[in-house]
């Protein structure tokens, strides 16, 4: 897949002229999302194009089981400004879908709208400008406003940004260090950057969500990551806001706490790029511990070591989970968070290889082509 990415990337570029406005392609990824396609697609219609950018809009059927393809193409209509494209991708993960519609984008800004995003009608003009005027940019996140079905938890603004919605970042501009991400949902990638960040790289090993399951995630941070890593800025703008419908359903502890655990397993994989560990946390206040964690941390013993000193440290919170007297006390989703971590850790134990010096290990091409002779892939494991 990665040498078709590349061929048809390369296509792109050719066609663009110096001094044509850049284009749009945006890519909504879903599965079983024919109830909510119809709001997303009707925000896109009602986009303003005052610098006459040239737009697409391509739905990615991730393994859908519904009507999704044929609601996607029932709405578009016939006299829309852009064209729309509708496309299959039997494999479920959204880490897939991402990479389905990166492949057949016809335009040199891939845009992310996921099926219950709702864009502003000055998408067009507001991110092509800010994309015109910084080459250096390789991807970009805004403002994501939150849109509830429901009436909130109490405990739902404390963590609101579990649910990709609010602010992402107290900084505007150039977020490459030290977070360096943005969220999927409204997120911008050059295609360039993606080009080269993929041919350098390989294929992503994060997956992400798995159709409505929660306990998914991580696949916007690899590809913000690779694109970082390959000498690209990720920015930040606020002033262009998107909204994020929250449906009744996601408002539960119980789904709160799934994103949790996939919030955890999603480090595993993202270990090669930006290695997590807690050894600079303020509960570690000796030296030597934190020396000792950050040594162990680049070796699979030593991250498995480091959950279990973590959820040990957390254990007065394990009993109150136990108890079933965690809900809404948000102080017990580190557990989840570890546990999820926990279990990819345990998955990944024969391919868990990084290093201070070595985190982009797995994406040489030796590597890679070790992995192909030897039958094991690192693409989807997550």
């Amino acid at each position: 897949m990665i040498d078709n990415i590349d061929n048809r990337i390369g296509g792109i570029a050719q066609r663009q002229s110096p001094g044509d406005p850049l284009g749009i392609s945006f890519v909504i990824c879903s599965h079983n999302g024919a109830e909510r396609l119809p709001q997303t697609l009707r925000h896109l219609t009602a986009l303003r194009n005052t610098s006459g950018r040239p737009w697409e809009v391509i739905v990615v059927d991730n393994a859908s089981t519904d009507q999704t393809a044929q609601v996607a193409r029932s709405l578009w209509p016939q006299d829309a400004p852009a064209r729309l494209r509708v496309v299959t991708e039997p494999r479920l993960g959204l880490g897939n879908a991402r990479l389905t519609g990166i492949q057949i984008a016809a335009h040199e800004i891939v845009s992310f709208v996921d099926d219950d995003n709702w864009v502003s009608d000055d998408w067009l003009d507001e991110v092509g400008h800010v994309m015109e005027t910084r080459p250096d940019i390789g991807a970009m996140g805004v403002y994501l406003e939150p849109v509830l079905a429901s009436e909130p938890p109490s405990w739902f603004e404390e963590v609101k940004a579990s649910y990709a919605v609010g602010h992402q970042s107290g900084d505007a501009g150039d977020i490459s260090n030290p977070r360096g991400m943005v969220w999927g949902a409204g997120s911008s990638f050059r295609v360039a950057a993606l080009r080269a960040a993929i041919k350098r790289f390989g294929p992503p090993v994060v997956a992400g969500r798995k159709g409505n399951n929660p306990f998914g995630s991580g696949e916007d941070s690899e590809l913000c990551y690779i694109v970082r890593a390959a000498g690209w800025k990720i920015w930040y703008d606020p002033a262009i806001k998107i909204k994020h419908f929250v449906a009744s359903p996601k408002l539960s502890w119980s789904y709160l706490c799934g994103l949790h655990v996939g919030f955890g397993a999603a480090t595993v994989g993202l270990a090669r790029y930006q290695i997590h560990s807690s050894a600079d946390s303020k509960e570690v206040k000796h030296r030597w511990k934190k020396a000792l964690l950050r040594k162990l941390r680049y070796r699979w013993q030593g991250a498995l070591l480091e959950v279990a000193f973590q959820l040990w440290r957390l254990r007065g919170q394990i009993m109150r989970i136990l108890f079933r007297q965690a809900e809404g006390h948000t102080q017990s989703l580190p557990v989840y968070w570890h546990f999820g971590r926990l279990i990819a850790l345990l998955r990944w134990r024969k391919r868990y290889n990084v290093g201070p010096n070595q985190s982009l290990r797995s994406t040489n091409p030796k590597f890679r082509r070790k992995e192909a002779a030897t039958g094991h892939t690192h693409q989807g494991e997550l």
